[in-house]
């Protein structure tokens, strides 16, 4: 759901968000748990895989799991230079792994993202 909030207008979104520098882009749960934040403009080749990563997260949260792999993997064959495009990799093998058991598919997207996405930080964690 967008929200525009004013700094120093809605004192109670900003000190439960605690945004650092404006604009930030937050996705949040169904419980406003913040789930991905960006700081600062997003340029735009960056603004709608950012969104699919987003509103994928938002719905692993919600137990929508087709429906966030669907998302996850339109961000990495749609923009697979984004900066969202490791992150969307790492998690399309994990729910993979939690919808199917596949081992075989969390492997895969292991491997592309050490050899796609060597230094990004969703590589690092596998």
């Amino acid at each position: 759901m967008p929200l525009k909030q004013l700094l120093g207008v809605d004192r109670e979104a900003s000190r439960r968000y605690r945004p650092f520098w404006t604009p930030t882009l937050f996705f949040l749960d169904p419980d406003g748990r913040v789930l991905s934040r960006w700081p600062g403009l997003i340029p735009p080749a960056e603004l709608l895989p950012q969104l699919d990563l987003g509103e994928a997260l938002v719905g692993l949260r919600r137990g929508r799991f087709e429906a966030a792999l669907a998302l996850l993997e339109r961000a990495v064959e749609d923009w697979p230079e984004s900066v969202a495009a490791p992150e969307a990799l790492y998690w399309s093998g994990n729910v993979r792994y939690v919808m199917d058991g596949d081992r075989a598919a969390l492997d895969r997207s292991r491997e592309a993202l050490a050899e796609r996405y060597p230094g990004s930080p969703a590589a690092l964690r596998v």
